[in-house]
């Protein structure tokens, strides 16, 4: 959970990451029962936030202020920032029109007046400059009379760095001064730490930190006190030079007030505070909550609050009955299980008597693998969801339901898993491989051993025809084989004693592939002086495969980092840089030719995104590439052509936001023109589908009507609401069909007239494929938006 609020009539509202509250799924932000269960009559029956909300302001009329990661609510996109009608619906009247935000929000207020203070990493807001923060009015429109010109905008040697900013918090004072706070070093092109105050212009006020100075690290909450003096919470460890232990209260020039001597030992930032009428103050730094007096020395009174190892808190809500509840991100309390919300009494015990949901995010995708005839394999955090599997391997058959024959023993570890060509299965974890039955049993068989020594780790494996299974990694023997980070295994799971490469000292293996005249390719590294790093090729025995030119690496290797090998011997290489010689391979896609050597007609077009890594890639039978660039940017599947240039007659999908890590990470082409996703996402072009997600042919390479007959088929408005209109050249018979972004068709009309109008009124908002079919049999598409 990120932040919580009361609404006009009590009840708490509660926002974050979660999709889950109990066994009962959400959309990111809703509403509690006083049984601390969802309320049903919150946005029913809607999707929600497709991406987390950071906060959470509850508007004079009852309607919601929402901000964060995501890019849609209920399928309409908003551009991270949407407001809500009362029962949790989205309010469509608001910004009306406008993008958003092109970057996460993480800061919002209100003053008096209803103007709205937005601000974040983003650069632009409804398609108009603003570097972190910008000004609304009450319809959502961006006020040009709040002028922050630069902004927060980082420029360093003459050099604009974009996104090199992050607002966090943004209160009001007494004067309509708007303080911010967050991780920044410059405003308007003036130096300035961490901690600013504005004026009702958007001018920064010279009578605050006029040196420039400030908190040396981020802040991450602010309270500004009755008397105009401010508390500012964050991971800090000095204020101008001065030591300063996370939370500090500052004058109204911004100068630190000595009178206030933080006592307390806090070892981790801090990530929310709370003064109480009573001039004391709760401060939530980690797994750890304290209550100070107002002269910064701890209440002995109040019993300090434990979370969770890795808990965080981060929202404090203070009820006017005097109630303190604190969200964050936590499982334990004072060592006792509980949910992320809980209610303090004053003396710092949690109250037995309030609700604490338990809340949690659905189970996505780790790893996704093919098995014959369309069935798929998928691992992932199963055992975690009410009512799930126990263990975190599932097949699936080709109509994506799980295969009840096929169970994995709980008890068994494991992380990863790897399919052979004739459909045997193998999982292992960093030290052991295990081998599968067809039922999930695991087959005896196959001797795991002792595996990988102590010490070293299994990084990938490769299953072979004839049952042979190759094993890379960082290990320096295997089942007390001395190898150099690779060794082939017999059926057995005994070593292969033909295969034989050449000693590497210090060799690790990071991905390995076998190409179709059943040579090896490698990408290795090595700690050793002696052994060459960089993609080698092996004979099938081991032997160094002499034709093979290779390369070492410029950058090292990713997460991502994979072999991909190509029906004509050649390579497709993901997510690392090379050299062969004098040339520099041009990554993070990189086509070598089967000699290893760079193939300079293919050239990746990357241009249309900042970022240089791709999370997902798959080879389609056509030779086109289906890829997806990892977060932050661009969270679509877009198609190269076999020669690396970007299909224009593919219609990129939108997956996710692209925040919070997520993407796509595994692509599975299947038969019919079906292409199966799989990875840390939410929804597929705003509608659910988290984690896994089959596309149909509809949208995925259809060929492109001629420019010509295309202008000639109008559609308009788009976007569309309840109905579109229909237009083509001449009368006659026709069919319009309208298919969902996974290729279903969502809504057939029979045309005749010239011009027609099609009710789309009852389908969810989204992103569609229309489709004109002439009687001659010729189509002609046109993507459309409806809102």
């Amino acid at each position: 959970m990120q932040t919580l609020a009361r609404d006009a009539s009590g009840r708490l509202l509660v926002a974050g990451q979660f999709d889950r509250i109990g066994s009962a799924l959400t959309g990111r932000v809703t509403r509690l029962l006083a049984s601390g269960a969802p309320d049903p009559t919150f946005n029913p029956g809607g999707a929600g936030a497709n991406g987390g909300v950071r906060q959470l302001v509850v508007l004079p009329s009852g309607k919601l202020l929402i901000a964060g990661t995501f890019t849609r609510y209920n399928g309409t996109r908003v551009g991270r920032l949407a407001r809500l009608n009362a029962d949790g619906t989205l309010d469509t009247g608001f910004n009306a029109g406008g993008t958003g935000a092109d970057h996460p929000v993480t800061a919002l207020t209100v003053d008096a007046a209803g103007l709205i203070y937005v601000g974040g990493s983003f650069a632009a807001f409804n398609g108009q400059t603003a570097y972190g923060l910008v000004r609304l009015t009450g319809a959502g429109s961006v006020d040009p009379s709040f002028a922050v010109g630069q902004g927060f905008l980082y420029i360093f040697g003459g050099i604009p760095s974009p996104y090199r900013y992050n607002l966090t918090r943004l209160v009001l004072d007494a004067q309509d001064r708007l303080v911010v706070g967050g991780n920044f070093l410059q405003y308007q092109g003036n130096a300035i730490e961490n901690l600013i105050r504005l004026l009702p212009t958007g001018v920064r006020d010279p009578s605050f930190n006029a040196d420039g100075g400030g908190p040396e690290g981020v802040v991450y909450d602010l309270a500004v006190l009755a008397n105009g003096d401010l508390l500012v919470a964050g991971a800090f460890t000095r204020y101008k030079g001065a030591a300063a232990a996370r939370v500090i209260r500052v004058t109204t020039t911004g100068a630190l007030d000595p009178s206030f001597t933080n006592s307390s030992t806090l070892r981790r930032p801090a990530q929310a505070i709370a003064p109480l009428p009573s001039g004391q103050l709760l401060i939530a730094a980690g797994r750890t909550v304290v209550r100070l007096n107002a002269s910064g020395a701890i209440d002995p009174a109040f019993a300090a609050v434990t979370l969770s190892a890795n808990g965080l808190g981060r929202k404090f809500l203070l009820d006017p009955t005097g109630e303190v509840w604190l969200g964050g991100s936590f499982d334990q309390v004072n060592q006792v299980a509980a949910g992320s919300l809980l209610r303090l009494l004053p003396t710092g015990a949690p109250d037995p008597a309030a609700t604490r949901p338990i809340f949690g995010q659905r189970s996505l995708v780790n790893s996704l693998l093919p098995l014959p005839g369309d069935s798929l394999l998928v691992l992932g955090d199963f055992a975690s969801q009410p009512g799930g599997p126990a263990g975190p391997l599932l097949r699936l058959a080709p109509n994506g339901r799980p295969d009840p024959s096929f169970q994995t023993d709980p008890l068994l570890s494991f992380t990863s898993a790897a399919v052979g060509p004739t459909g045997q299965l193998f999982v292992y974890n960093f030290q052991l491989i295990f081998c599968l039955t067809r039922t999930g049993a695991v087959d005896a068989s196959f001797r795991s051993g002792n595996g990988a020594a102590i010490g070293g780790y299994i990084e990938t494996i490769v299953l072979l025809d004839d049952g042979k299974v190759l094993v890379g990694g960082n290990f320096r023997s295997y089942n007390g084989t001395a190898c150099d980070g690779l060794i082939r295994l017999l059926p057995t799971g005994a070593a292969d004693p033909t295969f034989r490469p050449v000693a590497a000292p210090g060799q690790s293996v990071y991905a390995i592939t076998v190409r179709a005249d059943g040579h090896l390719a490698l990408l290795t590294q090595s700690d050793s002086a002696s052994t060459p790093s960089g993609l080698i090729g092996l004979l099938p025995d081991g032997a160094p495969d002499l034709a093979f030119g290779g390369g070492n690496p410029t950058n090292g290797f990713g997460s991502q980092t994979r072999l991909i090998a190509l029906p004509d011997t050649s390579l497709l290489v993901v997510g690392a840089l090379f050299r062969d010689g004098s040339a520099a391979f041009a990554g993070p896609l990189t086509h070598l030719r089967p000699t290893g050597l760079f193939n300079s007609r293919f050239q990746a077009d990357l241009s249309f995104t900042a970022n240089d890594e791709i999370s997902a890639v798959a080879v389609q039978p056509d030779g086109g590439i289906l890829f997806v660039t990892a977060p932050p940017y661009s969270p679509l599947v877009r198609r190269l052509k076999p020669d690396g240039s970007l299909d224009p007659t593919f219609e990129p999908i939108e997956v996710g936001t692209g925040y919070q890590n997520e993407s796509v990470t595994h692509i599975v082409v299947q038969s019919g023109q079906r292409v199966v996703l799989g990875g840390h996402f939410a929804d597929v072009a705003g509608t659910p589908f988290p984690g896994l997600a089959r596309l149909a042919g509809v949208p995925l390479g259809l060929p492109a009507a001629p420019l010509a007959s295309r202008a000639a088929v109008m559609v308009f408005p788009n976007p569309a609401h309840d109905s579109f209109t229909i237009r083509r050249p001449r009368e006659s018979p026709a069919t319009a069909q309208l298919f969902d972004p996974l290729g279903r068709l969502a809504g057939t009309w029979p045309l005749a007239r010239r011009e027609e109008t099609v009710r789309v009124g009852p389908l969810p908002a989204g992103v569609y494929v229309h489709r004109t079919r002439s009687a001659d049999g010729t189509s002609v598409m046109h993507r459309v938006v409806l809102e």
